[in-house]
C-alpha cells in the first residue's frame, strides 16, 4: 500500500460563534500527531473570514468561500473537489478530533485496507464526554430512523469511493452524512468502524436542525430518495417527524398528520 494521506475538509458558516469555534477545530486538526497533507476550508457566507485570524494560518490552508446559501453537502463537495490527497477527512468547524485522530485512522488502514470509516463520537453532558455514538451497522435499514454514527466529522473516505457515489447528495440538506453511508451501501461498499475519538458540538447556533423549514424541506427530500428502500414504519417515523416541523409553523399540520396515521392503520 503507497504511503496514506489525509486531506482535511473543514465545512464553516458566518454566525456568531465562528472564530471562536474555528481556533478550537483548528487547535485539534493542526495538533494531530499525525499531519494532514492539507487543509482545505470552505466558507459560506456574506462576508469573508477576518483576515488578521487567518493570517496565523497563511500557508497552511486553502480557503475558499462561498455564498451564503451553500448547503453543508454543497460545501463539502467543493472542498472534496479541491483536494489532492486519497483520503478525505471531513470535520465540521465546531467539532473536534482527539490528538491521535488521523495516525490512529492511519494504522486502521493499514491493517485492514480500509476506504470508508466511521469513528466512534463523544459529547459533553453536563461537563462530562460521554460516547454519544458508536457506529457498527451496515445495514441499510438501520440508518433510516435515526443517525446511528454518521455525523460528518467521524467520516474518512478514499476519493475514488467518495466519487463513487458523487459526494454528499446536495438535495440533503439534513442527514447528508448518513446519507453518503446509505448511498455507499446501497452500492454494496464495505463499511468499516474504529473506536477513536471525535467530539461532536450539540450547542451550534443556527444549526438547521432549529430551523423547521430547512428540517421539513431536507426531511421530504430524505424520503423522496429514499423511500422506495423504507417499510411502512420507517415512512411513518420520518413523516412524525416532518409533521412535528410543521406543528411549530401551523398547528394545522399536526392534525393533518394525525389524519394521516388514521389512514395508515385502516
Amino acid at each position: 500500500m503507497q504511503k496514506v494521506k489525509f486531506s482535511v475538509v473543514i465545512n464553516t458558516f458566518e454566525r456568531e460563534t465562528q472564530i471562536k469555534d474555528l481556533k478550537k477545530c483548528f487547535k485539534s486538526v493542526f495538533s494531530q500527531t499525525y499531519k494532514p497533507s492539507e487543509i482545505i476550508l470552505i466558507h459560506s457566507g456574506h462576508k469573508k473570514i477576518d483576515p488578521l485570524f487567518l493570517k496565523k494560518y497563511k500557508n497552511k490552508i486553502h480557503i475558499i468561500n462561498c455564498k451564503k446559501s451553500t448547503n453543508i453537502s454543497q460545501a463539502r463537495n467543493i472542498g472534496a473537489k479541491r483536494c489532492t490527497k486519497q483520503f478525505l477527512a471531513f470535520i465540521d468547524d465546531d467539532d473536534l478530533w482527539g490528538i491521535n485522530y488521523l495516525k490512529k485512522s492511519l494504522s486502521f488502514i493499514k491493517k485492514n485496507d480500509a476506504k470508508i470509516i466511521l469513528s466512534s463520537v463523544y459529547v459533553t453532558v453536563n461537563n462530562k464526554i460521554v460516547l454519544f455514538r458508536e457506529p457498527k451497522s451496515d445495514q441499510l435499514l438501520n440508518y433510516f430512523d435515526i443517525n446511528i454514527g454518521a455525523m460528518g466529522s467521524n467520516i474518512i473516505i478514499h476519493k475514488k469511493e467518495f466519487n463513487s457515489v458523487k459526494g454528499f447528495d446536495p438535495k440533503l440538506i439534513v442527514s447528508e452524512d448518513k446519507g453518503i453511508i446509505m448511498d455507499l451501501i446501497i452500492k454494496k461498499k464495505k463499511i468499516f468502524f474504529q473506536k477513536n475519538y471525535v467530539w461532536y458540538n450539540l450547542g451550534t447556533p443556527n444549526s438547521v436542525t432549529k430551523q423547521p423549514i430547512k428540517m421539513i424541506n431536507g426531511l421530504t427530500a430524505f424520503i423522496n430518495k429514499y423511500g422506495n428502500f423504507m417499510n411502512l414504519k420507517n415512512k411513518i417515523f420520518i413523516y412524525k417527524k416532518i409533521f412535528s416541523y410543521k406543528k411549530k409553523i401551523n398547528y394545522f399540520y399536526f392534525l393533518h398528520f394525525i389524519f394521516f396515521l388514521i389512514l395508515n392503520k385502516l
